[in-house]
């Protein structure tokens, strides 16, 4: 079976945010840019428990590709019950995106009250290489190896045959 290129991190430990109202980033959990090629495309996929201690108050949360927030991504909540073991409700979201230099993938989050505490767990996110980009690589690696053939075989003095050498030219092109 043939593995799928990928990334995946996450965050066990629980984190908080309390004294603004400001979208605050997630510590520990981020997909850094050296895993992406920009241009290529890539399943993104995030999840994470959000909360807090307000049964009046939104938390919200977030996933961003460098500091642009994906406008689709935003999760707002208000929990049912404040008592000490918060309610905690499970957050997913994914998205195809293409690659930009210089952009990982993050999350943040935010109270809408900065008296009020939001609280943030299990954080998980991967990066799957889609077809698209597999197969772009495929036909780098399929490229390369049929120069790489043709060269072989010029320096042992093994004779390319017309025929051979007329098909590896054709796979260059079309690879």
């Amino acid at each position: 079976m043939a593995i799928v290129n990928h990334t995946f991190v996450e965050q066990t430990t629980e984190q908080t945010h309390t004294g603004d109202a400001l979208f605050t980033d997630i510590t520990g959990a981020e997909i850094t840019s050296g895993n992406f090629i920009a241009g290529k495309k890539y399943l993104i996929i995030t999840n994470a428990q959000v909360g807090g201690d307000s049964s009046s108050d939104s938390f919200d949360l977030q996933t961003l590709h460098g500091s642009t927030a994906f406008a689709e991504s935003r999760y707002s909540m208000e929990p049912n019950h404040t008592a000490s073991n918060e309610y905690m409700r499970s957050y997913t979201w994914f998205t195809v995106w293409t690659a930009v230099t210089s952009e990982g993938i993050k999350m943040q989050f935010q109270t809408s009250n900065s008296s009020q505490t939001v609280k943030v767990d299990q954080v998980k996110k991967a990066a799957l290489s889609t077809k698209e980009t597999l197969l772009a690589q495929k036909k780098e690696i399929d490229a390369g190896l049929v120069n790489l053939d043709a060269r072989l075989c010029q320096e042992i003095g093994f004779p390319l045959s017309s025929q051979l050498e007329a098909e590896a030219r054709f796979l260059m092109l079309i690879l």
